[in-house]
């Protein structure tokens, strides 16, 4: 997988940093936005599949990897989104791109689709198919606080043990390699309680895939409804828990693969949709 990196700096100042660039110059235009505590480097399993057909950008969030000096708002973890899919989109000679967005990073992705649906085409939305209120909020919570305790020393050490053993050192270290960033992790987790994620998905007008894992029990369940929101189809993997990217990396990419094919035809075909996705 060849990496690159970015040719000039998008019109957004900080989205010209935290950003990894592979696969071919002429491919769909993919970026991907990891989840809480983690950067951009989660990713690598994901590109290893998807970058040998697509153009990605796999990027990081405020609080998080290179970004981790600029302070997490929803508002400005969209606009740097905002920025790097349409700078992706202009050069591969595109209008939109598709926004791939794990847990927290697919929270952020559906304000990203409704604030400016004119640089997305369409979302995979991993992880993160339920709204972020009253149990689920209340949990949110109590995660920031238990990754923030004593400046996040004993989450980030948790951490640093549990990625290596349970998928491998290769993986664990490059999952790493962007560092773990738990107080800005925390940050991000108190922004989305009270989010409507549904209806701001619903609202951006743009198609969507739900993705899980068949392991996941906190957001497996609300797939069906979350993909009801835009007409669009919740796709569960077998043998992944929340981390679908990572327990099924080639399986993931192959969704991913097969979404962006589909909605390109709906724009080839001029049906049923949009006739400027892309």
């Amino acid at each position: 997988m060849a990496v690159d990196r970015p040719p000039r700096a998008p019109a957004d100042a900080d989205a010209g940093r935290g950003v990894l660039l592979a696969g071919p110059r002429d491919g769909p235009p993919v970026v991907l936005v990891h989840g809480t505590r983690m950067s951009r480097t989660v990713w690598h399993p994901v590109l290893a599949h998807l970058a040998t057909t697509h153009r990605c950008a796999a990027v990081d969030l405020p609080a998080h990897g290179e970004l981790a000096d600029v302070p997490f708002s929803v508002e400005r973890a969209v606009d740097i989104i905002a920025a790097h899919a349409r700078t992706l989109a202009g050069e591969t000679g595109r209008q939109r791109a598709t926004i791939v967005g794990l847990s927290l990073g697919g929270y952020v992705a559906i304000e990203a689709a409704r604030r400016h649906p004119d640089v997305v085409a369409g979302l995979v939305l991993a992880g993160c198919s339920r709204e972020p209120r009253d149990a689920l909020a209340a949990s949110m919570r109590l995660l920031a606080w238990t990754m923030a305790f004593r400046g996040g020393r004993a989450s980030r050490l948790a951490s640093r043990a549990y990625f290596p053993r349970r998928y491998g050192a290769a993986v664990g270290a490059g999952v790493l390699e962007g560092g773990l960033w738990e107080e800005g992790g925390a940050a991000a987790l108190r922004t989305l309680p009270g989010l409507r994620s549904r209806e701001a998905l619903r609202a951006s007008g743009r198609p969507a895939l739900v993705l899980n894992g068949a392991r996941d029990r906190i957001f497996r369940p609300g797939g069906d409804a979350f993909a009801r929101a835009c007409g669009g189809r919740h796709l569960v993997l077998e043998r992944s828990a929340h981390l679908s990217n990572l327990d099924q990396p080639a399986a993931f990419a192959d969704a991913v693969r097969t979404f962006v094919a589909d909605v390109d035809a709906v724009r080839v075909d001029g049906e049923g949709g949009d006739p400027g996705l892309y």
